[in-house]
């Protein structure tokens, strides 16, 4: 019996394409891995209040309250205490420190659990990206698919508890110091473009004529065929800007069909001061309000100022707070 040396098994190996090397294999025992798992943590959090430090000195957040338990007295007339009711309000928020433009504003809410079981599964993803689905075929929307004869579209608790309040500058704020708040690119563009669709068979298109007659009502036959729109067609007068997704300018009129309107109640129908009959469920608000938080205290985007905001100002917020009727 002959050894053979390191040589002459690596020459026997070449025809196998297979050789011997020395390596490094670390022993995996739970205390290896354990002073591992903390050096990457020491050096995470190392990394991270570095990060949180210098942004510190750049980032300026000043709050507002308006509702609920601990709403300063100042605010006291923006209150509600019962359903149905609605109040218009103004508040002032005083800069304390100069705020380079965009500067975000955002809506906050305590003790509202999107994260929970029933309310998270309340919803019908087809439906939301345009399938004209019957009540019988929305069992995922209990318990709420329906307002009296009609079916909600979109159903579900999720989309019709849609956080209502209308938030601008005031005119004064606008005029005084020239700025504007915008409240376009807001939601993520991955749910705003595959996520939500208008239903199947929604149409819209400018028009020269007269719609005073038919504001969100049927429109004569004669007048939705000849633009090109099906017997049915509704009118509208455009508000402009961010409401309408910059798709018309202030006092435009246009036509609109949605199918079956009839049977369905569309998502502009259950929110009129926050939703355009042009844009539906592509309104950013609701897309924005349809990703759900993970706690029961959040904050969602709801616009951007784009100017820089600067020390001693002070902002007027006009909140005309709509509540709308409890669906049946």
């Amino acid at each position: 019996f002959k050894q053979k040396t390191a040589y002459e098994i690596s020459l026997g190996l070449v025809g196998s394409e297979m050789c011997i090397r020395d390596s490094f294999n670390p022993l995996l025992t739970p205390k290896n891995i354990m002073a591992a798992l903390f050096a990457m943590g020491a050096v995470s959090i190392t990394i991270g209040l570095s990060i949180r430090s210098v942004q510190a000195d750049q980032i300026f957040q000043q709050k507002e309250q308006y509702d609920g338990d601990g709403t300063p007295d100042r605010n006291a007339a923006c209150k509600i205490k019962e359903a149905n009711a609605g109040t218009e309000c103004e508040i002032s928020i005083t800069i304390k420190d100069k705020m380079e433009s965009p500067v975000y504003v955002y809506y906050e809410l305590e003790n509202f659990y999107q994260n929970h079981q029933r309310y998270l599964a309340s919803l019908d993803s087809d439906q939301l990206t345009g399938e004209n689905l019957k009540k019988d075929d929305l069992s995922t929307c209990s318990p709420l698919k329906s307002n009296g004869s009609k079916t909600l579209n979109p159903c579900g608790v999720i989309a019709n508890s849609l956080f209502n309040d209308v938030i601008a500058l005031s005119d004064a704020t606008e005029l005084a110091h020239g700025i504007s708040m915008r409240e376009n690119h807001l939601a993520w563009k991955s749910d705003l473009n595959d996520k939500f669709k208008q239903p199947d068979g929604f149409e819209w298109t400018t028009t020269d004529a007269d719609v005073a007659g038919c504001y969100k009502s049927v429109c004569p036959a004669v007048v939705c065929t000849e633009s090109g729109l099906p017997e049915g067609c509704m009118g509208y007068v455009c508000e402009g800007g961010d409401f309408d997704s910059g798709h018309c300018a202030e006092g435009q009129a246009v036509l609109y069909y949605y199918r079956d309107h009839d049977e369905f109640q569309f998502l502009y129908e259950t929110f009129p001061d926050i939703v355009s009959p042009i844009v539906g469920v592509k309104n950013e608000h609701f897309v924005v309000w349809m990703r759900l938080a993970g706690l029961a205290e959040f904050k969602k985007l709801y616009g951007r100022i784009t100017d820089t905001l600067h020390d001693g100002w002070t902002l007027t917020l006009y909140d005309p707070w709509k509540i709308l009727p409890l669906l049946k």
